[in-house]
This record gives C-alpha cells, sequence and structure tokens, in this order.
C-alpha cells in the first residue's frame, strides 16, 4: 500500500500552496466571526464547555469545531485569523487524501489522484477550505468514513466497526448529524450489491455503536455538569423552539443535546430557516463544482445512459452522489454550502468517467474545450498591466466626458471606481500567475512524458497540465484576490479604533453599548473582556429576579443612565441610527465619534458608527 503514495508529492505541494498561502492575511469574512469569537472567549475565561457569544451560549455547533481552534491557539498564544482557518485548511487535505486513497483503491491510483486534483481545484472546495468554519471538516470526515468501509467492506470485525463509527462521531462533533446519515447513505449501493451485508449483522456493530453513541455524548455531558461563568445564560429564545414539556426542568442541561435535535432532525423535517425552492441544488451543485462543472454533467449523461455496462465502481460511485443528493433536497433547509459532502464523490465519478478508453470521443471533446478556457483565462491575467492600464484610461476618458457634458450620476460613479486601485507590485504578481497558467501547456506539447508522475494512469496523463493551470489559476482569485481587495475592507481597522478610543475612558469598553445586535467580529478585534449591552427598544422589561437572567445583556434604552456604569457611547448600525436617536431620552443626543469607511460602492446604512451620548 505504501508504494500507491509515492506519487503524491506534486499534488501535496499545490495543497499546501493553495491552502496555506496568505491564509491569515486578511480579516474575517462571514461566519468566521463567530468561531473567532467564541474560541477567543474560551481562552480568556478558560471555559471550553460553553461557547459563548457577548455573554449568551452559542451551541448551534457542536463543540469540536471550536476546540479545533482555541486548543491550538492557546499554545501558539492566541486565536489569530490564520488559527481560525487553519482546522478548515488542515480537513481539505484530510480530505484530498482521503479521495485520493478511495479511488486508488476503486480502480488505480490515476484515478485516485486526477479525482484529488479535480477536488483540490472545484471552486466550492477551496473557497470553504480557506475559511474559518467546520463545512470542510464534516467533508473530510465523511469521504474518509467512505474510504475506510471501501478498505475493511469484506472484513468484519470490531476495530473496523469501531473506527468507521468514531470518524462518523468526529464529524459529527464539528458539523452535526450529517456526518453520521451521508455516509451510511453513501456505503449503502455497495454493502446491498456486494451480497454480503448479512455477515455484517452480528454482534460486534451494535458493541461500536454503542461505544460510539457514549463517546458523542461525553462532551454534552461535560458541559451540563460544568458551571456556567459567571453572568453567561442560555439564549432568552431557547424556551421558544418547540422544546417538549418534560425537558423544561433541565433547560440548562439540555442546552447542546436540543440544539442538535433543532440544528439537524428539526430542521430537516420542519425548517426554521433557509428554506431554498426543492430544486435548488440543481443550481447550487454546478456553482461549486466549476471549473469541472461540463464534465460532472457529461459523466452523469453518459453513465446514466450506459448504466448496466458500468463497472461496479463506477455505478457505485454514481449512485453515492446520487443519494447524497437526495438526501440534502429531502431536507427542509436548504443553502448552497451544504450540499459540499457531494464534491469527493463527483470528482470520483468523473476521474472514473475519464478513465475509460471507450469513450475516447467524450474525451477528446471535453479535453479541447478546457484546455481552450484555462488557456484563455490565462493570457488574459497574464496582460494584467496592459488591461488595467487600459481601464485606467478608459476612467478618465469616461470622467472627462461626464464632466463636460454635465452627467453628475456617471461622474460620481466613474470617480468611484477610480478610488479602486491595483498596486504595481500585485499587476506584476498577477502578470506572473497568468504565465505560469500558461507554462504547463508549453511544457507538455514538447516533452508529454514530463507530467508521467502526475497522472501515470496513460488514458489521464494529457489532463495533467489542465489540472496544473486550474490550480495556479486558483491561486490567483483564492490567494491573490483577496489580499488584493483587504485594503478595502474597513470592520477591522473600525473595531481597533473603537478600542482605542474607549480605552482612553476611565472605565474602558464597560462604558460602550451595542445598538440592536453585537456583531462577532467587533467583538473579536474589540477583544472586550466581559459581555457588551445590546440596546433594543425590544428588549422586555424584567419580570422578577428569575427571569431576568437571559436578558441581562440587553437594555431598553431608558436604562442607559442606570446601567452600571454608565452607558456613554452606542454603537449603531446607519440604517439605525434615526431609530436609535428617536429612542433616546428626549434631552439626549449622540454625537460620532468613529465612522467606519465607505467606499462608494458600499452601502453606508449597513456601516458602523461609534457615537457618544451627549445631553442637549
Amino acid at each position: 500500500m505504501r508504494e500507491n503514495w509515492k506519487e503524491l508529492p506534486l499534488l501535496l505541494v499545490a495543497a499546501a500552496l493553495l491552502l496555506l498561502a496568505g491564509l491569515g492575511g486578511t480579516a474575517l469574512w462571514g461566519s468566521e466571526d463567530r468561531w473567532a469569537e467564541i474560541a477567543r472567549m474560551m481562552i480568556a475565561n478558560r471555559d471550553f464547555f460553553h461557547p459563548c457569544i457577548n455573554g449568551e451560549i452559542y451551541f448551534d455547533k457542536p463543540l469540536l469545531s471550536y476546540w479545533l481552534i482555541a486548543f491550538p491557539a492557546l499554545v501558539a498564544g492566541g486565536v489569530t485569523e490564520f488559527m481560525i482557518r487553519l482546522p478548515s485548511a488542515l480537513a481539505a487535505l484530510a480530505a484530498l487524501l482521503a479521495t485520493y486513497w478511495l479511488g486508488t483503491q476503486l480502480r488505480n491510483k490515476g484515478v485516485g489522484l486526477l479525482a484529488g486534483w479535480l477536488l483540490l481545484t472545484s471552486l466550492g472546495f477551496i473557497f470553504w477550505a480557506r475559511k474559518g468554519a467546520a463545512d470542510l471538516e464534516n467533508l473530510a470526515a465523511i469521504i474518509l468514513a467512505v474510504a475506510w468501509y471501501c478498505h475493511i467492506r469484506d472484513r468484519a470485525g470490531f476495530r473496523n466497526y469501531l473506527v468507521f463509527g468514531l470518524i462518523c462521531v468526529i464529524g459529527a462533533h464539528t458539523k452535526g448529524l450529517p456526518a453520521i446519515g451521508v455516509p451510511l447513505a453513501a456505503v449503502l449501493p455497495d454493502l446491498l450489491r456486494r451480497g454480503n451485508w448479512e455477515k455484517h449483522l452480528n454482534w460486534k456493530v451494535p458493541a461500536a455503536a454503542a461505544v460510539c453513541l457514549i463517546v458523542y455524548l461525553i462532551p454534552f455531558v461535560l458541559a451540563a455538569v460544568a458551571p456556567l461563568p459567571a453572568g453567561w445564560q442560555v439564549p432568552s429564545t431557547f424556551d421558544a423552539l418547540t422544546m417538549p414539556v418534560w425537558a423544561e426542568p433541565y433547560r440548562k442541561e439540555l442546552c447542546g443535546l436540543y440544539l442538535v435535535w433543532k440544528e439537524n432532525v428539526l430542521r430537516f423535517f420542519q425548517p426554521f430557516d433557509h428554506q431554498e425552492p426543492f430544486y435548488s441544488y440543481l443550481i447550487h451543485v454546478p456553482r461549486i463544482l466549476l471549473p469541472w462543472t461540463l464534465l460532472a454533467v457529461a459523466a452523469l449523461v453518459w453513465n446514466l445512459k450506459h448504466y448496466r455496462q458500468l463497472d461496479p465502481a463506477a455505478r457505485w460511485m454514481l449512485e453515492a452522489a446520487g443519494l447524497v443528493f437526495l438526501l440534502f433536497t429531502a431536507s427542509g433547509s436548504r443553502r448552497w454550502y451544504y450540499i459540499l459532502p457531494i464534491l469527493p464523490f463527483l470528482a470520483l465519478v468523473i476521474a472514473l468517467f475519464l478513465d475509460r478508453v471507450d469513450r475516447a470521443k467524450w474525451r477528446d471533446w471535453l479535453y479541447r474545450f478546457h484546455q481552450f478556457a484555462l488557456v484563455l483565462i490565462g493570457a488574459v491575467v497574464t496582460l494584467t498591466i496592459p488591461l488595467y492600464f487600459g481601464w485606467r484610461v478608459l476612467l478618465r476618458g469616461m470622467a472627462s466626458y461626464a464632466l463636460n457634458h454635465h452627467a453628475e450620476k456617471l461622474l460620481n460613479a466613474v470617480r468611484g471606481l477610480q478610488q479602486f486601485n491595483v498596486s504595481a507590485e500585485w499587476q506584476i504578481g498577477l502578470t506572473v500567475i497568468g504565465i505560469l497558467a500558461l507554462l504547463p501547456w508549453c511544457r507538455f506539447r514538447r516533452h508529454p512524458e514530463t507530467f508521467a508522475s502526475m497522472l501515470p494512469a496513460e488514458p489521464l496523463r494529457p489532463w495533467a497540465p489542465l489540472m496544473l493551470s486550474a490550480a495556479v489559476l486558483t491561486f490567483g482569485l483564492y490567494v491573490a484576490g483577496p489580499l488584493i481587495l483587504e485594503p478595502y475592507r474597513t470592520e477591522k481597522s473600525f473595531a481597533a479604533a473603537v478600542a482605542r478610543r474607549l480605552q482612553t475612558e476611565p472605565a474602558g469598553l464597560s462604558q460602550a453599548a451595542f445598538y440592536h445586535k453585537a456583531p462577532p467580529a467587533v467583538l473579536y478585534y474589540m477583544k472586550t473582556a466581559a459581555p457588551v449591552p445590546v440596546v433594543s427598544p425590544n428588549a422586555q422589561p424584567d419580570k422578577d429576579e428569575e427571569d431576568a437572567a437571559p436578558l441581562r445583556h440587553q437594555l431598553r434604552p431608558e436604562a442607559l443612565a442606570a446601567a452600571q456604569p454608565p452607558i456613554k457611547y452606542l454603537i449603531v448600525p446607519g440604517r439605525y441610527f434615526k431609530e436609535a436617536a428617536a429612542a433616546l431620552p428626549s434631552r439626549c443626543q449622540l454625537l460620532p465619534v468613529v465612522t467606519e469607511s465607505c467606499w462608494p460602492w458600499e452601502n453606508h446604512k449597513k456601516k458602523l458608527s461609534l457615537y457618544r451620548i451627549t445631553q442637549k
């Protein structure tokens, strides 16, 4: 088995560059803020069993997804953007290795390598591999469990069942129960077709399942037993989530398990958010599979047309991909990244399809199309400097025309675009990326044998330069692109400016409050040590001491002056400024202190500002 891995170095080098280069060079984006703030507070409070955002327990995702950030960051000296994203990058690497391993078991190492390259350069995969979330950890557990099943499917043993179950349980502790359900659905067609499912009906299966169940429950039991830190509360909306009457007395203790039920089972059968149309994954799957969507369509069409002639490996991967698609489609709650686990199976479907010699016409046509597309993109990127120079000249011409013809709207739009600049360093960098994307084709035309170690199987070897070009262009899109755009992101600099301003006050950050909600990214960059009050006109007044606890960090506007220490500053989104000003007592007004920068192409209503509450 060891010799099967000797073809991997080039894939691993490319993966390391795509997954790790510039990983911590950009500020938090999207849902990363939740993992960042929770991990930071775990370390700050030395409480690793109660994920918390601004003093409110946040068990929407399992504990392991936070531990994978918090424990390494604890050793490294603190939570950074790099540490937040590192678990996803390492999980992506594990997923690549598992996909390669499964491909070699299904047919040969050429299929495994090609599937790995297809997966690595799929836009949905690399996007989430460089993002601090739990989606790639979930995907890695699913494909690793299926690869392990393929490795031991003819050997019925307690250890083999236990390893399979533990892989699923670990995945379930990063994202949720799909890490258990999806592998079981994926292995079912092969288990039934091989006709050896009866030998797996033995006492070892329930014994391994019992051990896995205990392992799964341990973190929840420890979280229920461990006391909450002072001032932390179970979410005030927790009671409204159709909790069974018998469980009401154990609301705090069952918080983690109940949210597993809510986020997985309840969301599947009675969706409470993300209710996209049933056909939405027919749109999302082609999108996350780019630039290999056409290959996937061709493989699916040909395989369905010749289904009876397919070998067992191709038929299994086709059925596994179909069941994964149906499983996620059957869920009432749908979002484009929920179906990411289908990517390794589709990569294997494509690789198995291209490995068949009797599909030469299909393969040649698809090869020429993708060659033309990638060479064209590489040529355009190579011309970055002249294209950018021409774009600046065009903008100056449009500005002159708008000025001469008194076209105010056009002039404002052009002036806004003129504020976006790409530095000379990045212009040169993109040009180099374009040249590197074209080099494999130049080399392949003269020396095809150069790529023998990359894709040793002969029918697949011509695809090697295409995979390299795709990897280089993916590097430009997901590594260089975000770094180029980073100077135009403003949330991190705003939060740092607010923290510096409030640190000049005697009571520091404790004199500030948020209006409407507290963004986790701002909390993370402000490095708050204690929960920050949230001012909301919808906050319920305290009825008695027991009911007041879940609302401890919510304040009505009239309670600002009575807070201890008194609230002197308010952080307000632009869209809520008028509402916040009107909600304050009649003799108070808001004076701007720090305002988040807003570029012409951005919506100022989404920007935050720090206001000082003063008397008129």
